[in-house]
């Protein structure tokens, strides 16, 4: 509930689970990102400015460019068709599932993170023969 995702998303990800959003006009993460956040891309460079001293959110959206293709492994419904969601549900066959869960099984990974034993001093190693004793 809200007006922005919560942690859910993550946890039904990680589970396996094919996200149904509901969430009209609201990027989830990863979903597009602006300039000048991938290696290469040239410094960001401030767009159209509001008159309130903000970049526009049209001009922002303009800027943005898809990293995940939500489309790939999610269902969108939009909130006016909430009423209707056991019959949307119910309507997709089992290719469009297999198609949803092959896309989702691409991306879990990415809705994880990992800390090692001990992070500042750099990946975990084996313990030597010695070290075991």
């Amino acid at each position: 509930p809200g007006n922005g995702w919560s942690g859910g998303l993550f946890t039904y990800v990680k589970h396996g689970c094919i996200p149904v959003i509901i969430q009209d006009g609201v990027d989830q993460p990863f979903e597009r990102a602006g300039p000048g956040v991938f290696v290469g891309d040239p410094p960001y460079q401030p767009g159209p400015v509001a008159h309130d001293g903000n970049v526009s959110a049209r001009a922002a959206a303009a800027a943005a460019v898809p990293v995940l293709d939500y489309p790939a492994f999610s269902l969108r419904v939009a909130e006016r068709d909430i009423e209707r969601l056991d019959e949307i549900l119910a309507g997709c066959d089992d290719a469009t599932v297999r198609r949803l869960q092959e896309g989702l099984s691409k991306v879990w990974r990415l809705f994880t993170y990992d800390v090692p034993t001990f992070p500042a001093r750099g990946p975990p190693r084996r313990p030597t023969q010695e070290e075991r004793r």
